[in-house]
């Protein structure tokens, strides 16, 4: 018998102890390790100019310039992956709507996010094909925080920023496998 469904007579009444509130952490290894490497690039990001350095190049792995929201998203992906000694489930994009829908294709699309969580946005007007996407990285009722690149003036880095859920751009979270 479970913990959970253990019951306990107190003056003669029969109670049953509450199932416990979901945990407020990842919900895989795979989601934990994709979180890590992100927070361990908080600080680094552009430093040659707009949309480029040496961490743009390793995160966009040699390939195409512009912006970069999605290669350092797809970075940690892989890099997470490596961290359970798994293959990446996700595939690679640089392309933010992309590698969320190649997120979605392996994982599952969630109301409520949980840290390690993929998070994308509209970029631009509502309905553009641009976005921004990056990893939730903590949640406090209907607020949320993520760590993202490429969002702000040059130099932009990688870092922590707030949001709420519902907010109008937000186009939803996926969670990993």
């Amino acid at each position: 018998m479970s913990f959970w469904n253990w019951a306990t007579t107190l003056g003669g009444l029969v109670t049953r102890l509450p199932p416990p509130e979901p945990l407020p952490g990842p919900t895989t290894l795979y989601a934990a390790a994709v979180l890590k490497v992100a927070t361990q690039n908080i600080g680094r990001g552009e430093s040659l100019g707009n949309n480029s350095g040496p961490d743009l190049d390793a995160y966009r792995k040699g390939g195409a310039g512009g912006a970069w929201c999605a290669a350092f998203v797809s970075h940690c992906l892989e890099h997470g992956a490596k961290g359970v000694e798994m293959p990446c489930p996700v595939k690679r994009s640089h392309r933010a709507k992309k590698l969320f829908k190649n997120a979605l294709a392996v994982g599952t699309r969630v109301e409520r996010p949980r840290p390690g969580d993929v998070v994308l946005w509209h970029r631009g007007a509502k309905g553009a094909a641009t976005g921004h996407i990056g990893i939730v990285s903590r949640v406090e009722g209907n607020a949320f925080w993520s760590i993202q690149g490429n969002k702000g003036a040059f130099p932009s880095k990688v870092r922590e920023y707030g949001s709420e859920i519902g907010e109008a751009l937000l186009l939803g979270f996926a969670r990993l496998p």
